[in-house]
């Protein structure tokens, strides 16, 4: 396997970042980014997520991903010891490119995890005796085995995560309502939960700088001078969602997903996908830019076992309502052919071979679910 394959979230935010060279078109300002935030409701959580307007980057793949898998990514001019791992838990993730390189996503457990660009960078650590695992797959091995935030948290003493240029930064909750900040800043992990975690509200800045913005606000509003919360910045989308978070009220769990669009419409302005996670029930909501009709996945619905056919659907398939039953069976060339047309799409250099290795060695992991 070419080490260019391994790259995807990589390329996917370099790709964004040359994008945001060009921000103006035709005197009008192009927002790029992405927000995401947890609304408590209730003790469980409702999780909304935007992936921000970046042109022509429409594309995705909604996969289900199944228990009993076992995964290798080992990369071999990556030293050391690479983590391996069987799957505990399935899932559905959204994919930019292919399988396994998973943007975001819920398990059956009602854990939800969604990436971020980090615009003030980050790094990895450096090389320890702890077992290595590449950043493309790092949220999959989430949803993978865990079932909580606080074993999310845990992790970092366990693995160490490589990666050729930025990490992004990850908003993650649980079932019952627990969030936490994961970053990836100056070679550790730095966590934000509990009590440091003061607004569920994450964006494309650090979680320390935004919080400082949003608390700088709250004081000049306090000596009740003028403060503007627009415009497209990460700061901005941070302080309107913040604002908006702070005054929810727990109601209905239909009502609540209905009022978590409502925030990420305001929040977003054009956007590529907007997506709402609802822990309790184990449903998955979401829209595109391409696509206005809002769709639903029932996870409850769907078989995980590794025996079964994986479940497979184009982000952007002209559906509505609980689309669960109409996920199309696996196969390699309905793969095969998003993965090329968005790698395109998406200004990535490799090309159909490359991809072609790469997604038979993912069809090729063994089930381990043997009675």
């Amino acid at each position: 396997m070419k080490k260019t394959v391994l790259f995807f979230l990589f390329l996917i935010t370099l790709s964004n970042l040359k994008s945001q060279q060009s921000r103006y078109s035709a005197g009008i300002f192009i927002n790029q980014g992405c927000t995401s935030f947890c609304l408590d409701n209730n003790g469980y959580a409702i999780f909304g997520a935007n992936y921000d307007f970046v042109k022509d980057h429409y594309d995705g793949l909604v996969i289900v991903n199944k228990r009993n898998i076992s995964k290798s990514f080992a990369q071999p001019d990556t030293p050391g010891k690479h983590v391996t791992w069987i799957s505990k838990y399935g899932s559905v993730s959204f994919n930019f490119i292919a399988s396994q390189t998973s943007w975001t996503g819920m398990n059956e457990a009602g854990l939800i995890i969604y990436s971020m660009r980090l615009d003030e960078g980050s790094k990895g650590p450096e090389p320890d005796r702890r077992p290595c695992i590449l950043i493309h797959y790092w949220l999959q091995y989430m949803l993978d085995n865990f079932s909580n935030v606080e074993e999310i948290m845990a992790s970092d003493s366990a693995m160490r995560v490589v990666s050729p240029g930025r990490i992004p930064h990850y908003l993650v909750s649980d079932r019952y309502g627990n969030c936490a900040i994961i970053e990836f800043l100056n070679g550790k992990m730095v966590t934000h939960s509990g009590k440091n975690l003061p607004v569920k509200v994450l964006s494309n800045s650090s979680y320390d700088r935004s919080i400082s913005e949003w608390e700088s606000i709250l004081m000049l509003r306090k000596n009740r001078q003028p403060v503007s919360n627009k415009g497209g910045s990460s700061l901005g989308r941070f302080i309107r969602a913040a604002d908006r978070i702070a005054m929810f009220h727990p109601i209905d769990s239909e009502t609540a997903i209905i009022a978590a669009f409502n925030i990420l419409k305001e929040i977003g302005g054009q956007t590529n996908w907007s997506i709402v996670f609802d822990a309790k029930n184990l449903q998955i909501h979401f829209k595109t830019i391409v696509h206005s009709e809002k769709r639903m996945i029932d996870l409850q619905k769907l078989d995980f076992s590794c025996q079964a056919p994986v479940k497979m659907i184009d982000i952007n398939e002209k559906l509505s309502g609980d689309i669960t039953e109409q996920l199309k069976d696996y196969s390699f060339e309905y793969h095969f052919d998003h993965a090329v047309s968005a790698a395109e799409k998406y200004g990535l250099e490799m090309g159909p071979e490359e991809l072609m290795k790469y997604i038979r060695s993912v069809e090729e992991m063994p089930c381990m679910d043997i009675k």
